[in-house]
């Protein structure tokens, strides 16, 4: 029996070849965005099943509820935070803290190699059973300068080498003893290291530091049976004792799963990379919708085609079939339809990978379908899931056919009692796309803006690179001598990308404390990134002890400490790092040295030369591979072990918007399939409508009716929905994306110049589509449509 549903159901597909096509093209499109979440969703549950104790592992996550940047809540803690638990509360079994990110070259031999990693201690292993191929588990991190490798760097640097036990040499006069070796076996893990270093291996106690809650990270093991929110007022109470005397500091701490932190929420100083819950789950909804509309698609141009295999059901139920017989028949050729549109996605799929590749957060997950056999498993379960979908309501609805009637009179037969199902469908396909169409037109505008904007500072021709150790003033004086340098400056971090330090910091009464963000920058730093000194004077060229305790500050830094004007800012002595007295020598106009996603903060440059490690160089573009060229010389020269890392800070600031660069493709690539998809369910239905009406359409041009008569009878009828679709769409999109928009300090202008051309745009595009059918079921000659009449 099922192997005659399936004949049937092949020969049906090809017998009625175009409208399969349009079913299969449609589903297939939309499966392949599914298929991509699938694996991606596939991929994020994998991380950390390896660990005997996952359900029971809980990381501390902190609220900072002073700050004003959109992301509050951090994934980062206070270092005592692990202690404290593990000594007080018995239902903590075991707790470790994490400090990081340690980035650094180690040297074996003649070998130098780079490594990424974090400190922390042997607790380490008690809580995460990676599996070790040497070692004892107990001890690897007990004594300072140990260190543990995975297997796969400890490869570059040993060879074939037994690694435990040998030295390597960090910072040129830093021994550290390799304890351990971590297996290589395609273990996923949210913590990426290459190499974890003991932290008594660092030069302070970190014990009582309960203000850094922004570079460590906690991890505790609770006992079975325990409920973790019975742990909170153990976070209520260390607030009470470590933070109520402050009150600036407004910190507050919950539990998050192990198994909650792939595909969870977005948060700050994140150990690993995930994609966010929040965009995870638009990019679901929007492939949920994408598939929903092509099962609609299959089940619009199914009902509609109802009439042409009508007299087929009829024949059927007379020679006995019964119709759970014709409705397991017209499911089977929908899930065959699916199948069909499986291979294609896959093969989409394939091709459309490089083109996914290039993104930046997929390249940290592994979404290739050739990993295990659960993901043509998931897939087949998917495309079968979707047959059943598409194929439900029509199977239901032609099954139902009474053969008396289908002989008698065909006519009497209600197949069009859904039309106002289908029309509502076709709205709801067009106004999404419509809807999708202008997100994605704002959202690059913002985009563009973002990477385009003035950020109060210079961007062009400035080149920045990374000092590695080496001496900055033979480095300075080297590069200085070359032509295409036009001026050097140095700092300590980079502007417009995210990073700065920040410290609390008050002028009279520590009680009024304010976070004051700083860079350390020397003198020519204003001059290169075009800053402007509205008051006082820049950094003096002499870098002693006695200098470094002068202040520039910017305006907003001025309205917070209520320095008045900046004629009254200078002079002033503030108190940072609690103890260190630092004067205010000049005012500079406000700018983003932050990213855009905030409004300006207080900030300061700092004269500290021991932190500049920023090389800001001003160059001639007129030969930008020469000039790299000569750098790449330059630095060689002066240190033959260090690779130079040199870009330009326009090309700097826009790599930081990568991310939302790939959420803006992501969107694009779905909602030029849902537009795709649309006018494919369009197409069809205009097909089938101008099919059934080619009589009525002949009859009409012998009586004298015009081509053009004839093409707005077949298309008003369409048109009309479009426009419907616009009518819906229109005030969604304007009131959605102005409510997204509120989110960012600074954003474009959007009004109803965008509604208007996206509208007029998906207008045209439908005109094109029912205009061409109808042209062309016009220009039909009558007498080929009416000769057996």
């Amino acid at each position: 029996m099922f192997k005659n549903y399936l004949l049937i159901a092949f020969r049906n597909l090809f017998k009625y070849k175009g409208f399969s096509a349009i079913n299969i093209i449609g589903l297939s499109l939309s499966m392949t965005v599914c298929l991509l979440i699938v694996m991606i969703i596939l991929d994020q549950v994998s991380y950390d099943n390896f660990h005997n104790n996952r359900k029971r592992i809980y990381r501390v996550l902190t609220n900072d509820e002073v700050t004003d940047f959109i992301v509050t809540e951090y994934a980062s803690t206070a270092y005592p935070i692990a202690g404290y638990l593990k000594d007080n509360y018995p239902a903590v079994e075991e707790a470790v803290a994490i400090k990081g990110y340690y980035s650094n070259e180690g040297k074996y031999r003649d070998k130098i190699i780079p490594f990424e990693g974090y400190y922390t201690s042997s607790d380490f292993f008690r809580i995460f059973d990676f599996e070790l191929t040497g070692g004892n588990r107990e001890h690897l991190l007990d004594e300072p300068y140990t260190m543990v490798m995975r297997e796969e760097i400890a490869r570059k640097f040993f060879g074939d080498e037994d690694p435990v036990g040998q030295i390597i040499t960090v910072d040129t006069t830093k021994e550290f003893t390799v304890t351990g070796i971590i297996k290589e076996n395609n273990q996923k893990t949210h913590i990426n290291f290459e190499i974890l270093i003991s932290i008594n291996s660092m030069d302070r106690d970190l014990t009582g530091d309960w203000k850094d809650v922004f570079s460590n990270w906690v991890y505790i093991i609770l006992k079975d049976d325990f409920d973790p929110g019975e742990l909170q007022p153990a976070f209520d109470k260390i607030r009470e004792e470590q933070y109520s005397s402050d009150p600036e500091i407004d910190f507050s701490f919950k539990l998050q799963a192990l198994t909650d932190i792939p595909l969870g929420p977005l948060l700050g100083n994140e150990i690993g990379f995930f994609l966010p819950k929040m965009i995870f789950i638009g990019m679901v909804i929007l492939a949920l919708v994408l598939i929903v509309t092509a099962a609609f698609n299959y089940t619009n141009l199914s009902m509609a085609r109802s009439l042409t295999r009508a007299r087929e059901i009829g024949v059927r139920k007379v020679v006995g079939s019964r119709r759970k017989q014709v409705f397991f028949q017209f499911l089977v050729e929908s899930i065959v339809a699916a199948l069909f549109a499986l291979v294609l996605s896959y093969l989409l799929l394939q091709f459309l990978r490089p083109a996914f590749s290039g993104m930046k957060f997929m390249t940290v997950l592994n979404i290739s379908p050739q990993e295990n056999i659960r993901v043509y498993i998931w897939f087949l379960i998917f495309a079968i899931a979707t047959g059943l979908i598409a194929g439900f309501i029509p199977a239901i609805y032609m099954s139902s056919f009474n053969p008396v009637t289908i002989f008698k009179d065909i006519s009497e037969m209600r197949i069009f009692s859904r039309v106002f199902l289908r029309k509502l469908l076709v709205v709801a396909q067009f106004a999404f796309s419509i809807i999708l169409l202008v997100t994605i037109v704002v959202l690059f505008r913002q985009m563009k803006y973002w990477m385009n904007a003035d950020y109060g500072f210079n961007k062009e021709n400035v080149m920045v690179i990374q000092r590695k150790g080496n001496d900055r003033d033979i480095l300075n004086n080297e590069l200085n001598s070359l032509p295409e340098i036009k001026n050097i400056s140095w700092s300590s971090h980079i502007p417009g990308v995210g990073n700065v330090w920040s410290e609390h910091a008050w002028v009279d009464n520590k009680e009024n404390k304010i976070e004051l963000c700083y860079f350390c920058a020397d003198r020519n730093y204003i001059d290169i990134m075009g800053l402007t000194l509205i008051e006082g004077m820049n950094f003096p060229e002499d870098v002693s002890l006695e200098n470094e305790k002068y202040l520039i500050i910017n305006e907003m830094a001025i309205e917070i400490f209520n320095f008045g004007t900046p004629q009254e800012a200078i002079g002033k002595v503030i108190t940072i790092e609690d103890t260190i007295l630092v004067e205010v020598i000049g005012v500079v106009k406000d700018y983003n040295f932050f990213a855009l996603f905030s409004k300006i903060q207080p900030m300061a440059l700092r004269l500290n030369p021991k932190k500049f490690n920023i090389g800001n160089l001003l160059v001639s573009t007129e030969d930008i591979s020469r000039t790299m060229n000569k750098l790449e010389r330059v630095w060689k020269k002066i240190d033959p072990v260090h690779t130079m890392e040199a870009e330009f800070l326009d090309d700097k600031i826009r790599e930081y918007y990568m991310f939302f660069s790939d959420i803006l493709y992501m969107i694009g690539v779905t909602s030029l399939l849902a537009i795709i998809i649309a006018c494919l369910g369009l197409f069809g239905m205009a097909t089938y409508s101008t099919e059934t009406r080619v009589k009525e359409i002949g009859i009409r041009k012998v009586f004298g009716a015009k081509g053009i008569s004839v093409v707005y009878i077949v298309a008003r009828g369409y048109l009309f929905l479009v426009l419907i679709s616009i009518a819906i769409a229109v005030p969604i999109s304007f009131f959605g994306n102005n409510l997204w928009l509120q989110n960012f300090t600074y954003r474009v202008s959007f009004g109803f110049g965008t509604l208007f051309l996206c509208s007029v745009f998906i207008l045209l595009l439908s005109l094109l589509i029912i205009g061409s059918l109808s042209l062309r079921a016009a220009n039909t000659n009558p007498a080929r449509s009416l000769r057996y009449e």
